[in-house]
């Protein structure tokens, strides 16, 4: 989790990261990582075929969110079209900051957790849900055409 939320957030900033995940290139699991920047590798059965993918397919925010008075807004363009989430609930606001690095799945309310999840915001990785999303501090483009 910890290599995952470094590859999140170098990828927030613009920079390349070398990276080699473990994935079974045989489901499409890795499409929920596909906002991060591409590895260099993917290991497993069919991971040349995922590294191709997910390099064609990759683009800077594909999958962010940013803060607003009030909100949080997550743009999310992984499946292909594009989702707007704004996440406005003072207590769903309130769980993402532990989110970001990891939080045990229990600690985390369970409607809070189960919406997130539904919405492909977080992730399970054992006893931990992890927030997915990273975060821009600007538009990459100008605010008239976003």
């Amino acid at each position: 989790m910890r290599a995952l939320t470094l590859v999140r957030d170098l990828t927030s900033h613009g920079i390349a990261v070398d990276w080699r995940p473990a994935l079974d290139g045989e489901d499409e699991s890795w499409r929920r990582l596909s906002h991060l920047y591409p590895p260099g590798e993917v290991v497993g059965r069919g991971g040349e075929r995922v590294r191709d993918a997910w390099r064609e397919s990759y683009f800077f925010c594909k999958c962010f969110y940013r803060h607003g008075p009030g909100f949080l807004q997550v743009r999310d363009w992984r499946t292909g079209e594009l989702r707007r989430i704004t996440i406005d609930d003072p207590a769903y606001r309130a769980a993402v900051e532990p989110l970001l690095h990891g939080q045990v799945s229990t600690s985390v309310a369970p409607a809070v957790l189960d919406a997130f999840t539904g919405a492909g915001l977080v992730d399970i990785l054992g006893e931990y849900a992890w927030w997915m999303p990273y975060r821009v501090r600007r538009w990459p483009q100008s605010h008239t055409t976003v």
